[in-house]
């Protein structure tokens, strides 16, 4: 009979797939003790998704949570997936900084992991395999399916056969968006498996993972990804018990203990009722899926960018807008970060109304090759001004690590050598959790939970004809008074919120004018330096130009930047750094260089 590999990757990605909700390292903990037992092929636990979400939303190390894992976890070999030269991040790591991370996953129990290029440029790869493979990691090269003119089942073969040589140890064909037909499996994999072995991750969205699988494991794939019940299907994977039960008990055969599953089972449907993880109710549309070819994770993100946005009725026209945006890119696949990237731009584009006329940090290095080959031709109006790369970004980034240290040692918090690692793929993210995990009075905000009442609020006011807002500081209390009514008994809206949404009153008070504001382009956080290791972009007093980069604002997880808009002299900022900004709220101020400050006294 043929073996045929489970993977389980309830760990990594199945709370986060449905509900936007990454577990706590206590649950991961509680399935994990579980999850040993089963005989899974290997446990998938840690991903760029699991580790950001630890800092930026759970507020936990995601460093001693792979600790607890690996101490957990007794019999299952643990995987994590890499996103190639960007490892967990978003943006392309140097080969120290590489190196280093290799070692440290070596030493924390790793011995498995699956890495995928966000182009399927595989050249991309060579550094990253080639440190994994020092640390006796198993390396497993993974391709985005994705289609588009100029995508092909002969493409992904040869890519995969590239990766073999490359010298990883099995291949894996991902599709995230949920498209594979079974022909189309039946087809790649036939072909690859002859030469390497091949594992399968299919989502759910598309209401084919089931088939397609059935369909691989007959043309020869070994191993498939899948997550345990309730936390399957939808957008997530097919789930453990249903593949099992499709399986042929004459032909094949698997690890997997049918009693320990069932305990392992009935242990994650109690998390998930207790944390309200399942797939109900997420409204998912396939035809959405089919029809834009966009993963279900980055439509859900662009609903709720519009909704935020108050242009939800445009999600038509932005959907239209994501594939010409990928056409434009060179038909990249979207997945992270490049589907950040390509949703970010068509909502621009089309809420503007002016294609391009503001583009990210991201796109710009994106385009200049800093993230590898697309698998298309990018269209040559996007080039003109842009400087290509010559060379791979991992070979040509200067060492980061003796940098890093330096810093966090000078503001006094540098832990361990992890702590390196954590702020090369993450910067101000990371400082904001390492000065919480030394004084946890310092935990980072939650996005910007507060202004979307000050928006209704700043709208009510208009509609009322309301000209002053009075703000308390514990239980939120706001004064509202209408104008020409000082005699009258002004209205008053008490209006309870959590901590971490309360700001003190001054700094929701715009400030007095003092020159030439510098609007905010997007609303976001605004940062007054490059990255946490370069000094500030420009300082008060500087003399500036028009095109001058004075900061950047992130959004939707890219940096914009802010530039002086016109010739000038730079008086004063008018927020601090690594401060929420709304749109078109002054950022800084100019003096005009000849005649001074103009609204001065």
């Amino acid at each position: 009979m043929k073996r045929i590999e489970i993977y389980d990757t309830t760990l990594r990605d199945s709370a986060h797939a449905l509900k936007k909700a990454p577990m706590k390292t206590g649950d991961q903990i509680a399935l994990a003790s579980a999850m040993d037992s089963v005989g899974f092929s290997a446990a998938e636990i840690w991903g760029g998704a699991t580790f950001d979400s630890c800092l930026r939303i759970n507020f936990e190390d995601p460093w001693e949570r792979l600790a607890a894992l690996s101490r957990t976890f007794q019999r299952t070999p643990l995987r994590i997936l890499l996103r190639g030269q960007n490892l967990l991040g978003y943006h392309p790591m140097p080969r120290d900084i590489i190196e280093i991370f290799s070692r440290a996953v070596a030493a924390h129990g790793i011995t498995l992991a699956r890495v995928y290029d966000s182009l399927n440029d595989v050249d991309n790869l060579e550094v990253v395999v080639g440190a994994l493979k020092a640390e006796d990691i198993r390396v497993e090269g993974a391709l985005i399916y994705t289609q588009s003119p100029v995508h092909s089942n002969d493409r992904f073969v040869e890519d995969a056969l590239r990766l073999k040589k490359l010298g990883c140890d099995a291949v894996c064909l991902i599709d995230i968006t949920g498209i594979l037909t079974p022909g189309t499996v039946r087809e790649i994999v036939s072909r690859v498996a002859k030469e390497i072995p091949v594992a399968l991750h299919i989502r759910s969205a598309g209401g084919m993972a089931p088939v397609a699988y059935g369909a691989a494991i007959v043309a020869g794939a070994s191993g498939l990804d899948c997550t345990v019940a309730p936390m399957s299907l939808a957008a997530s994977l097919p789930s453990v018990q249903a593949i099992l039960e499709s399986l042929d008990d004459d032909e094949y055969e698997t690890t997997i203990d049918p009693e320990a599953l069932k305990a392992y089972t009935k242990k994650t449907e109690a998390i998930a009722i207790q944390r309200d993880i399942d797939s109900d109710g997420l409204g998912n549309d396939q035809a959405s899926v089919t029809v834009h070819k966009i993963p279900f994770g980055m439509m859900s993100g662009l609903i709720t960018e519009l909704k935020e946005l108050n242009a939800a009725r445009r999600l038509n026209e932005v959907l239209a807008e994501v594939t010409r945006v990928r056409e434009d890119f060179g038909w990249p696949p979207l997945i992270t970060p490049i589907s950040q990237m390509v949703a970010a731009q068509a909502v621009h584009n089309v809420l503007s109304g002016s294609r391009y006329s503001l583009i990210s940090r991201e796109v710009r290095d994106y385009l200049r090759g800093l993230y590898g080959r697309p698998p298309g031709e990018i269209n040559p109006d996007l080039l003109s001004g842009i400087t290509p790369l010559a060379g791979r970004t991992s070979l040509l980034l200067p060492p980061q690590a003796d940098q890093a240290r330096r810093i966090l040692e000078t503001e006094g918090l540098f832990e361990k050598e992890e702590d390196l690692l954590t702020f090369a793929m993450y910067g101000p993210v990371a400082q904001s959790f390492f000065r919480y995990r030394k004084d946890p009075r310092n935990r980072p905000p939650r996005g910007r939970t507060l202004e979307p009442r000050l928006r209704l609020l700043t709208e009510f006011m208009r509609k009322k004809r309301l000209t002053r807002l009075e703000i308390g500081e514990e239980d939120f209390r706001i004064k509202l008074v209408k104008s020409g009514s000082a005699a009258r008994r002004p209205a008053s809206v008490s209006v309870p919120v959590d901590e971490e949404s309360t700001r003190d009153e001054a700094s929701l008070r715009p400030p007095e004018p003092r020159g030439t504001p510098i609007p905010a382009p997007l609303g976001g956080t605004f940062y007054r330096a490059p990255s946490p290791t370069e000094p500030p972009f420009a300082e008060p007093g500087q003399e500036v130009t028009a095109d001058t980069v004075i900061g950047l604002v992130e959004a939707m997880k890219l940096f914009h930047e802010v530039k002086a808009g016109q010739n000038g002299r730079l008086k004063e900022f008018a927020i601090e750094n690594a401060c929420a900004v709304d749109a078109g709220a002054p950022i800084a101020y100019l003096e005009d260089a000849e005649s001074g400050d103009r609204t001065a006294e």
